[in-house]
């Protein structure tokens, strides 16, 4: 098989998957004394948000392998930098008392980012 068709298959498992996800939040109830509802709906959210994502660039770039890769890392780049400024104002507020919860997804952002820098350097290159 190609490349593209391969590709193109993972693009329909990650929109099946965010829609699954989606209707996992939408019917999550909770009750009782450990209700961790709110949470799991809000994981199934980031979960469909995440797979959307990667579902729309897949179909996107399945032509072009080398692009794919790079708009992957901007995007998990993008989502670890999200989870820094919340990890910080987490902290910053007292609601949480680690700063490692602001430190380790700024840490994966660098990695990201220096991986996307890298993959538009080579495309540039060639």
């Amino acid at each position: 098989m190609k490349k593209d068709v391969i590709l193109k298959i993972i693009s329909i498992i990650l929109v099946l998957v965010t829609i699954f996800a989606i209707i996992c939040a939408f019917t999550i109830r909770g009750s009782g004394f450990l209700d961790v509802s709110n949470i799991a709906r809000i994981v199934c959210i980031a979960i469909a948000s995440v797979c959307g994502s990667f579902a729309v660039i897949t179909w996107k770039y399945s032509k072009n392998v080398k692009q794919l890769k790079a708009k992957v890392f901007l995007v998990v780049s993008l989502i670890f930098a999200i989870l820094t400024f919340i990890g910080g104002y987490l902290v910053i507020t007292h609601k949480l008392d680690n700063a490692g919860y602001s430190v380790i997804p700024m840490l994966f952002t660098l990695i990201f980012s220096i991986l996307y820098r890298n993959s538009k350097k080579e495309e540039d290159n060639k």
